[in-house]
């Protein structure tokens, strides 16, 4: 479970891409919930609080999505991680 602009939601790791479901199991409807691995330019750890990360996209991203992903979770390395290895396959 993340936190994701003040919503929890479920982050779903797949090989190519992330994305988003909302608690009820529902897949987020919009394509701007979809994140592919190659469009990661670099994630930020707060300093202060353990469970803070942003994520930076590229300019590879489509137009409509952040460019900052701030996320809250209750397993900060384990998800850095996760997004690491993905981001070597992808």
């Amino acid at each position: 479970m993340v936190e994701l602009k003040g919503e929890n939601f479920f982050i779903i790791l797949g090989k190519f891409m992330f994305y988003f479901i909302q608690h009820s199991l529902h897949e987020v409807d919009d394509d701007n919930s979809k994140f592919k691995y190659s469009w990661i330019k670099c994630i930020k750890q707060d300093q202060k609080r353990s469970n803070l990360l942003q994520i930076e996209l590229s300019s590879e991203k489509n137009k409509m999505q952040p460019q900052f992903l701030n996320i809250s979770t209750s397993d900060r390395r384990l998800l850095i991680n996760s997004f690491k290895c993905y981001w070597q396959i992808a």
